[in-house]
């Protein structure tokens, strides 16, 4: 199963493993923090866990099921070759885990898809524009644009798998 790796939810990342799933299988964006209040609404008493996995559609296939990880070091070697995408926060210290050959931005965004969600409104971090990633603004009203974000992780995601993750088989649309 194709791997994601996102910054944990306690996070200043916009996407984080609490609310991946719920942007990327829906198309629209919700505040990590609204999403915990709502379950803890339906929940009482209970504790949010983030999905472990997520199913969406990526170019034409069928919808593909990925692992959401927010710790590398839960990750074994046989692992690493899966792992397609790597949402960033922006500090170096978000890759210290990561293991020799990917511990660098370099090196991983030349083996990985890199994103980075923010605010229009507000500036890309200096290092993040030195990244091989793809910088994906949000508006902070509007969620109407946000499946056209969604589909973009989506479409440059497939072309990744395609390209460069031969490992990995997508599911035909037929």
């Amino acid at each position: 199963m194709p791997i994601i790796i996102v910054p944990p939810g306690a996070s200043a990342s916009l996407v984080t493993s609490v609310n991946v799933c719920e942007f990327l299988e829906t198309g629209v964006f919700v505040l990590k923090d609204a999403l915990i209040e709502q379950y803890n609404k339906e929940n009482p008493g209970k504790t949010f866990r983030p999905k472990p996995t997520l199913k969406f559609k990526i170019g034409g296939s069928k919808e593909t099921r990925f692992r959401v990880v927010d710790n590398p070091r839960l990750l074994g070697p046989g692992d690493w070759p899966l792992v397609v995408a790597v949402f960033v926060l922006g500090p170096l210290w978000q890759f210290r885990d990561f293991p020799q050959g990917l511990s660098t931005p370099v090196e991983l965004f030349n083996a990985v898809c890199g994103f980075y969600v923010h605010y229009a409104d507000e500036p890309v971090p200096e290092a993040v524009q030195k990244w091989n990633v793809k910088c994906l603004p949000l508006q902070r009203a509007g969620r109407h644009r946000d499946g056209a974000v969604v589909a973009s992780i989506c479409a440059d995601m497939e072309k990744f798998i395609r390209m460069h993750k031969r490992n990995i088989v997508l599911p035909s649309a037929d």
